[in-house]
């Protein structure tokens, strides 16, 4: 009877805060508040629909059409931007792709005039972009040697989740660093809906309550954490949990990237769904609150030794099975 009663209090708990996050995730996909950054997310997936099928050896004529009509439309809800701000910029990638994508129907002869409104859009733009921000590259293809391999291996082999570090302050830029590796890591039509924020000691008891049980904050504790997030907005209702794949992608980047630099780090988790300590942390962090945390990666310097759990890895054979 007791665990029949505990089954069910964790099934009503579960229901609770999905239906929490259901609210919170469609609050912040459809409402007015973040309107912009659902286009310029829309603007980055247009974009690379089209660098996909620009790519392609031998395009089918005069695909894309409407998805590069969609492109101008999205360009021109975004309005005036700021030309120091992130929405400016996607709008020089959006006008970028455009462009590359009129010069391919060009280069391939194809009837222009089935363009002719995108070339009109473009002709009448006061926005000067250089060729090369959008379209495609033409690479060589990279046979990587086995000492490449191996220094990877290396990198991969020697990371360990650390809590005990040296007394010494990491300088922020090895940080930034290591997560312009982790901008490389592929995210759904390159919407690179993951955000990064690095956290000091001075900010450590601001958030302390929502960081729970989460300790190693003493004397040889962490001294920055990162907060990942993912962007809700950046994705449609038709991808529920999206916003929290590409983060995970791109967190294995950035914890081999930090031990490359040789700095010590553990990833923690927090609730993933919506809670009112995270939005508390948004409050005093500045962070979007149509944004998410993936989890944290705790940092510091490294000691000469230090102990860590062993973690044993279950057998290859345990977790991997070529399918005939």
């Amino acid at each position: 009877m007791k665990e029949v009663l505990r089954k069910k209090k964790c099934e009503l708990a579960l229901m609770k805060h999905a239906a929490a996050n259901a609210q919170y995730v469609e609050k912040a996909r459809l409402g007015e508040t973040f309107k912009k950054n659902r286009i310029k997310y829309e603007i980055l997936r247009n974009v690379h629909q089209l660098e996909k099928g620009m790519s392609i050896n031998h395009p089918k004529a005069g695909f894309g059409i409407e998805k590069a009509k969609g492109l101008v439309r999205y360009i021109q809800m975004l309005g005036d931007c700021p030309v120091s701000s992130d929405l400016y910029y996607i709008k020089r990638i959006g006008i970028s792709a455009l462009k590359s994508y009129i010069n391919l129907f060009i280069n391939n002869g194809w009837n222009i005039n089935k363009v002719k409104d995108v070339i009109d859009f473009i002709s009448n733009l006061d926005i000067d972009v250089e060729d090369g921000l959008s379209g495609t590259v033409h690479i060589q293809s990279t046979r990587h040697t086995e000492e490449a391999f191996n220094s990877l291996k290396d990198i991969a082999i020697s990371r360990h989740s650390i809590r005990d570090f040296s007394d010494a302050s990491i300088d922020p830029s090895l940080i930034l660093q290591a997560i312009s590796i982790a901008q490389r890591a592929p995210s759904a039509c390159n919407r690179q809906a993951v955000k990064y924020y690095i956290v000091d000691k001075t900010h450590f008891e601001t958030i302390q309550e929502w960081l729970g049980d989460i300790g190693y904050f003493g004397d040889y504790g962490f001294d920055k954490l990162i907060i990942v997030t993912g962007v809700i907005t950046a994705h449609n209702e038709y991808e529920t949990f999206q916003h929290l794949v590409s983060p995970g992608i791109a967190v294995g980047y950035l914890l081999l990237s930090l031990e490359a630099l040789n700095i010590g780090a553990c990833v923690m988790q927090r609730h993933i769904f919506f809670e009112p300590k995270w939005e508390a942390v948004c409050e005093k962090l500045m962070i979007p609150k149509d944004e998410q945390c993936f989890c944290l990666i705790g940092c510091g310097e490294k000691k000469k030794e230090y102990n860590v759990p062993r973690s044993a890895r279950l057998p290859i054979e345990y977790i991997a099975r070529i399918v005939e």
